[in-house]
């Protein structure tokens, strides 16, 4: 699975061109530059979203100009389950969730 996360310090933030994009790309024209920025919150703050396949699309046709002031976005890879998004600064990497494994265990005995 296909995920989009932020490789610098700041925030997960789309470049307006990428934002309006990603919108036309969904269906959903017509937003301007205040909802753009709302629409990068929502990326920022729902990790579930990061693997929607319009925006892994648009950040990848886009490279760097796809990120917006402070972010450096990529596409990386990561398993179907058993990892979560670790951000120090604004920085984000993958790593193993193997608590959140014997969590989930122990909640559905």
């Amino acid at each position: 699975m296909k995920i989009v996360i932020n490789r610098e310090v700041g925030a997960f933030n789309l470049s307006d061109e990428a934002a309006h994009r990603y919108l036309r790309m969904s269906g959903r024209d017509g937003m301007d530059s205040e909802s753009s920025a709302t629409l990068s919150r929502q990326f920022a703050h729902q990790y579930a979203r990061r693997s929607d396949p319009v925006l892994v699309e648009v950040v990848e046709k886009m490279g760097p100009s796809a990120s917006g002031d402070d972010a450096c976005l990529e596409v990386v890879d990561v398993p179907a389950t058993g990892w979560r998004l670790l951000d120090v600064c604004g920085i984000e990497c993958v790593v193993s969730d193997a608590g959140a494994q014997s969590v989930s265990t122990s909640q559905t005995r």
